[in-house]
């Protein structure tokens, strides 16, 4: 009921009238506008914490009002109210998941397995740790099929990852009997296909109407541009490529925006040869979403295979900058530089992806052979000795060291 001043954008339009900033959701549930011009605020209610949002990027209310003052300055004022002391925010952990940083894996894991935090952030957490592959993370899925909660178990079903296929049908299929139908139907959906003949007499009993209730929750919402692009996906691990085209194209028919039907329909195109559509499709991908780095990988890796060799360099190093730490990319584009007798650039690309992983064998030997056929062998030597300590199993390491002895005479 004070007589003030609204509060305004830079442009002059009013972002808050007089008295409404002292409303609870003004702090509590800060909204953004999406598409332009749809305002949303957050669905939650939380507390303002503008460290969090230096962190990671979330709203910080406090500059909402403040529209002259930054991050620094909220933060200072909540550590002046309220002390120095902050309690770390799991927004940070899941940032760092997205990000799929290095060796966040460990508080991801943590975070899905403590019961005191929300269980749509812990189930958010388990999807992330599809980044970080070992037997930690194998672990923490295996806990989460176990769990009370339907939404922790279809996270796992989703997620769960062993290279033996075996292995995976013999996890996933007591999920086929799961109580909640989301967990059934996400089993049966990942074990069609090959993995059925691991199953039993008794398992491809229940995996049958499983998978008759997968398909009938898809055609439910088969207007959707999702459901067309799961029913090819199906369609597809059960051998049936027309009717898995049929469904992607549907998909892309509902939803020209949906990217993942493309990407799986360039993937059906180039396995049956058409690399001309599979091109077209990828090309469109990138060009609609060129921060989509994954999908510049896939048309580098298109490009390669038809030889064309300098426009697979340009998207492979759309790729590797947009992905700096995914070594195989970086891998890749060392080699496809050798290929183009760029031999600077392909040397600091086998550099940048062995520094990722060390004792990847792959990116060692690959490392160690660009020097060796050129013929220097103190650089190469290094690269060896490190072969030999981290898989002394393999004889590779120590015929290239051979060799190099040979060569030099020492």
């Amino acid at each position: 009921g004070e007589d003030g001043e609204p509060i305004l954008d830079a442009d002059g339009t009013v972002l808050f009238e007089v008295g409404s900033g002292a409303l609870c959701r003004e702090c509590h549930m800060p909204g953004r506008y999406y598409m332009g011009n749809d305002y949303r605020p957050d669905h939650s209610f939380r507390v303002p914490d503008p460290a969090l949002s230096a962190a990671i990027g979330s709203p910080d209310p406090c500059l909402r009002c403040h529209v002259d003052e930054d991050s620094g300055w909220s933060q200072e004022k909540v550590t002046e109210w309220y002390g120095p002391g902050r309690t770390p925010h799991y927004g940070e952990i899941i940032e760092r998941g997205r990000r799929a940083e290095p060796g966040a894996g460990d508080a991801l894991r943590a975070l899905a397995a403590d019961d005191l935090y929300p269980l749509l952030v812990r189930a958010t957490a388990l999807s992330l740790l599809t980044a970080y592959p070992g037997r930690a993370t194998e672990q923490a899925l295996e806990n989460a099929l176990l769990a009370d909660e339907a939404i922790l178990r279809r996270t796992a079903v989703s997620n769960l990852q062993y290279a033996e296929p075996g292995r995976l049908a013999a996890a996933l299929a007591p999920m086929l009997d799961d109580p909640v139908r989301t967990v059934r139907i996400e089993a049966a959906a990942r074990l069609a296909g090959d993995l059925t003949r691991y199953l039993t007499a008794a398992q491809l009993k229940q995996f049958e109407p499983a998978l008759e209730e997968y398909r009938a929750a898809m055609n439910y919402s088969a207007d959707f541009a999702f459901a067309r692009y799961n029913l090819g996906n199906l369609h597809s691990n059960l051998g049936e490529i027309d009717q898995a085209i049929e469904s992607f194209e549907t998909a892309i028919r509902i939803d020209d925006q949906f990217y993942p039907a493309k990407a799986n329909l360039a993937l059906l195109y180039n396995r049956r040869g058409e690399n001309d559509e599979a091109e077209r499709l990828l090309r469109e991908v990138v060009e609609a979403q060129p921060e989509l780095y994954d999908m510049a990988y896939s048309l580098a890796l298109l490009l390669v295979e038809m030889q064309k060799y300098p426009e697979a360099a340009t998207y492979l190093e759309r790729a590797a900058d947009g992905l700096p730490d995914r070594a195989r990319i970086q891998y890749n584009l060392g080699l496809l530089y050798q290929q183009l007798q760029e031999t600077g650039r392909a040397e600091a690309r086998l550099r940048q992806a062995l520094e990722l992983e060390p004792e990847n064998l792959d990116f060692q030997y690959a490392l160690a052979d660009h020097y060796l056929k050129r013929g220097l062998f103190d650089a190469a030597l290094p690269v060896v000795e490190q072969m030999i300590a981290t898989h002394p199993e393999n004889p590779i390491g120590q015929q290239m060291r051979q060799f190099i002895r040979e060569a030099t005479g020492r």
